[in-house]
């Protein structure tokens, strides 16, 4: 599995993208760069974009190893912060609820859009600043 992000200073998000076969292993290493990355500050809003993969191998521990990895790293800051995941595949609807349910009581919002502009506007971000 390929993924590509990038952290804007500027609007305080970090976008992600996923491509091909996601499994475990790459997702929690996405995180973990991401998490570690000097340019990433806590309260960053995040975008998750699951429109390209093409087969999830995710398992449920993957997604429950990563929830609990994430909220234990952001919820020592009592900092909120948002994030949204853009997945218009059924399975990938289905994880990212998953996750979702996993994440309540932290100090996380976590929201699951079909369409990417949603999750977007979710987040606050200005319409013209959307990506083509």
């Amino acid at each position: 599995m390929a993924y590509s992000y990038r952290i804007d200073l500027e609007l305080g998000v970090v976008q992600a993208e996923l491509i091909g076969v996601l499994d475990d292993e790459a997702f929690i290493a996405l995180f973990t760069e991401v998490l570690h990355h000097p340019d990433y500050r806590v309260g960053m809003k995040s975008l998750l974009d699951f429109r390209r993969v093409t087969q999830f191998d995710l398992t449920g521990q993957g997604i429950r190893t990563l929830a609990g990895m994430v909220v234990s790293r952001l919820n020592s800051h009592a900092v909120p912060w948002q994030t949204a995941l853009v997945a218009p595949q059924d399975v990938a609807y289905g994880l990212s609820r998953m996750y979702q349910i996993l994440r309540e009581g932290s100090m996380s919002q976590v929201e699951v859009f079909r369409e990417f502009s949603e999750a977007w506007r979710w987040l606050g971000l200005p319409e013209d600043e959307i990506p083509a």
